[in-house]
């Protein structure tokens, strides 16, 4: 983990930031825990892969969620409007995919409830806690 804190670190320019990223992964491993608990699936192997593959697409929402705000932030919007305007932008790409049409092969054993839960669940720490970052 500390590894990947100083890889993120670097790029934003800021200690904060990719606290704030990595806050994001508990809410997608819980979000999928509780989908599988919900819809009475057992935790299998391939499920578990499913789950770090989740870490990933959580954390890649998370960083273009930071990235935007702090874009906002730059062209001289307050802290709470880059909040806003990022949410805002990011939901509608992820949107699509939590309520779109999957292929028919995906369709028929579809366990979205992990990957949407966690994408929703998982913005909320990065809105709440990038509003005290001073602009960089």
């Amino acid at each position: 983990l500390f590894v990947i804190f100083a890889l993120l670190a670097i790029p934003f320019k800021s200690y904060v930031q990719p606290i704030i990223v990595m806050m994001a992964i508990p809410f997608g491993l819980v979000g999928a825990v509780l989908g599988h608990m919900l819809m009475g699936y057992s935790l299998s192997m391939v499920s578990m892969m499913g789950m770090v593959a989740l870490i990933g697409v959580v954390v890649n929402d998370s960083l273009v969620l930071i990235d935007a705000a702090n874009r906002f932030r730059r062209d001289g919007l307050s802290h709470l409007e880059s909040i806003i305007a990022a949410g805002l932008r990011r939901f509608r790409p992820i949107r699509p995919s939590i309520s779109g049409n999957p292929p028919r092969s995906v369709r028929k054993r579809a366990k979205t409830a992990p990957l949407s839960s966690g994408s929703r669940k998982a913005r909320k720490p990065a809105r709440s806690a990038y509003r005290p970052v001073p602009p960089t």
